[in-house]
């Protein structure tokens, strides 16, 4: 297990008598031992001449253990500072440590027993005593166990229960954020409390998004619902975060070039890394709906407390093959017979591609070859069912850099001390749609740490707008369907940088428009939105409606500005559920408005009947409507006097669109055109084109 046990008591306490008593010198590190050892012994006294050397090599030995993930106990007063450093390594590599207090003995007692041993026996009564001083100094009630045997019980460690409806259970990701990406959308970015989602562990190299991944890591791993493992790939991170020596593969050497290349700030990655570390776990012993479960990366065949823990993190493979990772069938049988009431879940090792991923009733591998194309399968529990998510992992990423790419636009405002970032041209006419780019939209970003100061939604598409994109049998229910004006996006964050709140389309801040959205909102709102956006670290998001413009399709009789969403200021996107006057209370009032819902749709039928309905209506006067189901999954409808009036623009400024919306659309805009209505298409009404249309 990865526990470092540090026995606290002075001396002649009983420490290394009750180690001796318990069989477990194999897993014992002792100063005096190595004392010993290393010539310091005169006569039967133990001298502190090696000291230095003898600490240095206990750093050694533990980094060692540590790796391989032993189980290691400490045989010492425990009351020394090189202590506490040893507890502070032992956290950098992941371990639990905990503290065995011996302190049942008077301190007459302890001296009696010193003086009955074979070496040292005449430590000084007054070394004794100070130690005994410094034990009632000793307060620390965490991490504190009554015994050695109970501080090596695995059901101390991580026997939880997963109070949930359901469990979702992740293979290895290796570095295509994409494909989880694609997972987490549909999973709403793990909102729904009532599942569960456990990740099997190797979450970087050989794929190239390890950037990308490992901010999802630092993202969500303080979120209650998900659990994350750690596999052999992952230690290799979290040694690199501790900037602890290490000779790495050049898989683990090409992530890090990658991360480098991509991040801009590396210390603060490695420090948010550190911040989470103690997050990842070696394995997890859960109790879910009346039955137990063993989740580890590797496969075992046995719960064993002597087991290294590189055997669960896949540092070691478990085996008798030269090549171990061959044995897990057999492994997975040995662990039914171990076991035959716990359910074992692994990855790390399926070469073989077990169409199931089942070995036996109590035990699955779960490994996918996802950076090799294989699609992403996700286990279900309690019904044991499998689901499958295409790969959708984007060679784009190969790209060292954005701009070189192609992919992606940054302007820079150095007076407000951000920059945007949206995605290019070619993404957008290419669909060149990736977890990169579908981000890049209303993005701002500060200069000096890279930060998000303001964002808008990820980019979401038009019903059936190419293949790929999110159908009716995505949507989770209820389905609402809100009221999509036809106005420009208008974001409103707090900027730290200028003490201000910022006023922003999509790309650019401190222009006419942004001024013009800006004089809609009175002093007072803008002072109470400023210190909402601040509080909340969110941006809200606006659709605005101004007399001022003349190139939307819709015309509107009067100016309003509708509240749209607030978004948190993260890298995944998390909606906050806010109505205008919940932010602006008595202030909401003016142009300001919410936006409408239209309807709530309860089932694929209804939601099949609605859209079939809305595409077949030409008496829709606003541009269209937003789906939005329980899950997060967006589509847009376009509606059909909308799409017409758009068709009609882009021929009046010299263009012709491709009219890939229905045959009745292009006949209506070329029997338009051919009566002489371009030149006026923006006053076109929805009575005038019933008209066209008889």
């Amino acid at each position: 297990m990865r526990v470092f046990i540090i026995l606290v008591g002075i001396p002649g306490s009983g420490k290394s008598t009750q180690i001796k008593r318990l069989g477990l010198e194999h897993l014992t590190l002792s100063p005096d031992e190595l004392r010993i050892r290393n010539g310091a012994l005169c006569g039967k006294s133990i001298t502190p001449l090696a000291d230095a050397m003898v600490w240095a090599q206990l750093r050694k030995m533990l980094c060692n253990r540590f790796k391989f993930g032993l189980t290691t106990i400490f045989d010492s007063t425990g009351l020394s500072s090189s202590v506490n450093e040893f507890a502070e390594l032992a956290k950098a590599f992941r371990y639990r440590v905990l503290y065995v207090k011996f302190d049942k003995f008077s301190l007459e007692e302890c001296v009696r027993n010193v003086r009955s041993r074979e070496f040292n026996s005449d430590l000084p009564e007054s070394v004794i005593f100070n130690f005994y001083t410094r034990m009632q100094n000793f307060t620390r009630q965490s991490n504190v166990c009554d015994s050695i045997e109970s501080a090596l019980k695995w059901e101390n460690f991580y026997k939880i229960s997963l109070d949930y409806d359901k469990i979702k259970v992740l293979p290895d990701l290796h570095g295509c954020y994409d494909t989880l990406a694609q997972f987490a959308r549909a999973e709403n970015w793990f909102k729904d409390e009532s599942i569960g989602y456990v990740f099997l562990g190797d979450y970087i190299d050989r794929g190239n998004q390890n950037y990308e991944m490992v901010n999802f890591l630092c993202e969500f791993a303080t979120k209650e619902n998900v659990y994350f493992l750690c596999g052999n790939h992952d230690t290799r991170l979290f040694e690199w975060a501790f900037d602890i020596n290490h000779t790495p593969p050049n898989s683990f050497k090409e992530s890090i070039a990658e991360i480098e290349t991509k991040c801009k700030k590396i210390n603060e990655l490695k420090k948010r890394l550190r911040s989470v570390s103690n997050k990842f776990r070696s394995y997890i012993w859960a109790e879910f709906k009346g039955e137990e479960y063993f989740f580890n990366h590797a496969g075992v065949e046995k719960m064993d407390t002597s087991l290294p823990d590189a055997y669960l993190l896949g540092v070691l493979t478990q085996g008798e093959s030269e090549n171990a990772y061959l044995d897990y069938v057999k492994i997975g049988n040995r662990w039914a017979k171990n076991h035959p009431n716990i359910t074992q879940i692994f990855g790390h090792r399926n070469v073989f591609a077990l169409s199931d991923f089942k070995i036996n009733e109590r035990c699955y591998c779960l490994e996918c070859d996802i950076e090799s194309g294989g699609k992403l399968a996700v286990l279900s529990l309690p019904e044991r069912k499998l689901e499958f998510y295409d790969n959708l992992q984007s060679q784009l990423c190969e790209q060292t850099s954005r701009k070189s790419a192609n992919l992606i636009n940054e302007k820079r405002f150095e007076k407000q001390g951000i920059y945007s970032v949206n995605f290019s041209e070619a993404v957008f006419f290419n669909r060149l749609w990736t977890s990169q780019t579908i981000k890049a939209r209303g993005l701002f970003r500060y200069i000096n740490d890279d930060e998000i100061a303001g964002r808008s939604y990820d980019k979401f598409f038009n019903y059936e707008e190419f293949e790929g994109v999110p159908n009716l049998e995505d949507f989770k229910y209820p389905v609402k369907v809100w009221r999509k004006e036809n106005g420009h996006l208008l974001l409103t964050f707090f900027n730290k940088f200028t003490k201000e709140l910022e006023f922003a389309t999509k790309s650019s801040v401190g222009k006419p428009m942004n001024d013009n959205a800006k004089a809609l909102f009175s002093t007072e709102q803008i002072a109470i939105i400023s210190e909402f956006c601040k509080a909340q670290n969110a941006t809200c998001l606006w659709e605005v409606i101004s007399k001022k413009d003349d190139k939307h399709p819709i015309v509107y009789d009067d100016e309003a500005v509708f509240l749209l969403n607030v978004v948190e200021n993260v890298e995944q996107e998390r909606l906050l559920d806010y109505k205008l006057a919940d932010i602006l209370g008595g202030a909401a009032r003016g142009v300001l408005k919410d936006k409408a819902l239209l309807s709530e749709i309860s089932n694929l039928d209804e939601l099949k009947s609605y859209v079939k309905d809305f595409f077949a209506s030409w008496e829709i006067e606003y541009e269209g409507v937003v789906l939005e189901g329980a899950n997060g999954v967006k589509l847009k409808l376009k509606g059909n006097f909308y799409q017409l009036k758009k068709m009609l623009r882009a021929c009046s400024g010299g263009g012709f669109p491709k009219f890939s919306h229905s045959k009745e659309l292009e006949k209506l805009a070329l029997k338009a055109i051919s009566l002489g209505l371009l030149p006026k298409w923006r006053e076109l009404s929805v009575e005038q084109v019933a008209n066209l249309r008889e």
